[in-house]
């Protein structure tokens, strides 16, 4: 970048890579800086809203792995946003590899309660499997296509032996917590099945030590307090971009024009886009003039990132353990293993593997599910699938919203990075800042509820944690 402090920096989305883009850039004397977000709002992915008492996260809910190395958490600490107990050593400290340590309650789809004890071995299994994944495609003189080919193949084969004495019913519930761990990871790893993970990029992933964590007064807290330090006329919002014309060179002044939407045209001399990998492979051809150079098309094409909903739901009271923290779905009536489901606008539920329990309140879950692209499913299938109704349910709009689309690409290559190793699902790559005062965070009031209809699904991003 040029040595000019006054050279014209434009950036693209307000999400909490264009804000970290601004603050570095504010910080290293740079004065004509300004911020073009499409919506009305600040923070992209990370929204905090309520739904009853408690405050939801309708986006980013987690620090993963808070810890000294991973830079979320420290902005977080410095800026006074974290409960004491994942500040402590000890927390930080903890190595939970990639599946946090969750007090469960497991249920069959037939509605029978299952103790963890009784589908230990089922998780013992898969653990073992994707902790040892190869790092190639051929080992032991074996070879796999994919995650999900290996993890299938090795599961016929060690059961075969190990639960051989095993009766029926029981094996095929085993069969079936094994699946919905492979959902579960589905969900992780942000894609429609495992057998879209590559082996080499899924062995590559290293998780950093420490127990996650969430923002007691909600993620959002986390956006106000870097906003707060920029200048308060950085961002426009309303204003999405149409078209980004740029050249090839390197020279001249305000060699970039920003196209808008309202036909304002801005000159600059540098452009730092910041939109979703899904916008991206959708707009990309008519987003930049002239095209992008065939290294940068590929790997906006070859980089895999799925859709990953969550919905939240609210029930007049709990009906499970008053210690239970996350509630795992076994479907009983499956015959084998299976990240799959048949016809995924009728049968979408059985791609849920698993509920959270949103604190501190008390009777509210939050489902993730992974989906491939087609028709969305519409209210009236929901509320013909034979489950108890809840009071409130909230469901992905930012999914279907024009300015975070995140569609599965279908000619993903071998090396499509859908592991969050390789992709943007857990974005840790921010920089390493320096300590700042600490502010006062958000207050529960500040946060916005839902404007709520009877039965009405509301707004949830694609998963995203920070």
């Amino acid at each position: 970048m040029a040595e000019n402090m006054d050279a014209k920096i434009v950036i693209i989305g307000c999400g909490i890579a264009g804000i970290a883009a601004a603050q570095r850039l504010i910080e290293s004397g740079f004065t004509n800086v300004r911020i073009l977000e499409a919506t009305g709002r600040s923070g992209g992915r990370i929204k905090s809203s309520r739904l009853g008492n408690a405050i939801i996260e309708v986006g980013a809910a987690f620090i993963h792995g808070p810890s000294e190395k991973n830079p979320v958490f420290c902005l977080a600490r410095d800026y006074d946003l974290l409960d004491p107990k994942a500040l402590t050593p000890e927390n930080q400290a903890v190595d939970v590899e990639e599946y946090p340590p969750l007090v469960p309650n497991w249920f069959t789809s037939s509605g029978q309660k299952v103790s963890p004890e009784t589908v230990d071995p089922a998780l013992e299994m898969f653990h073992e499997l994707v902790d040892n994944t190869p790092q190639s495609k051929t080992h032991k003189k074996r070879s796999w296509p994919s995650v999900g080919d290996f993890i299938k193949s090795e599961v016929r084969r060690r059961t075969a032996k190990r639960w051989k004495n095993k009766d029926k019913s029981s094996r095929r519930l085993l069969l079936g917590a094994i699946s919905t761990m492979m959902k579960e990871e589905c969900c992780s790893s942000a894609t429609h099945s495992m057998e879209e993970l590559d082996l080499v990029g899924f062995s590559m992933y290293q998780s950093i030590k420490g127990v996650d964590c969430t923002f007691p007064s909600g993620t959002e807290s986390l956006i106000s307090s870097l906003m707060s330090e920029l200048p308060a006329d950085l961002v426009s919002y309303s204003r999405p971009v149409r078209c980004i014309h740029w050249s090839n060179s390197e020279s001249g002044v305000n060699a970039v024009t920003v196209e808008c939407e309202d036909g304002e045209r801005i000159p600059a001399d540098h452009v730092i886009v910041t939109v979703s990998l899904g916008y991206l492979k959708k707009h990309h051809s008519t987003l930049f003039s002239p095209v992008l150079p065939d290294q940068k098309l590929q790997s906006i094409q070859k980089i895999g990132f799925g859709t990953c909903d969550k919905i939240l739901v609210e029930f007049e009271s709990p009906w499970w353990d008053a210690d239970c923290e996350i509630i795992y779905l076994v479907w009983d009536d499956e015959e084998d293993i299976s990240d799959h489901v048949s016809d995924i606008s009728k049968t979408w539920i059985r791609k849920i593997s698993s509920f959270t329990v949103v604190t501190p309140s008390e009777s509210e879950c939050e489902e993730p599910q992974t989906c491939p692209p087609g028709p969305r499913t519409d209210m009236e299938e929901i509320r013909a699938t034979d489950i108890q109704r809840p009071p409130r349910t909230q469901e992905p709009q930012d999914n279907h919203s024009r300015d975070y689309r995140n569609p599965p690409d279908k000619n993903r290559g071998e090396s499509q990075g859908n592991h969050p190793a390789a992709t943007e699902q857990k974005p840790r790559e921010l920089q390493q800042r320096a300590h700042r005062p600490r502010r006062q965070p958000s207050t529960p009031e500040q946060i916005q509820p839902w404007t709520q209809r009877p039965e009405t699904l509301g707004h949830i991003t694609p998963q995203a944690a920070v």
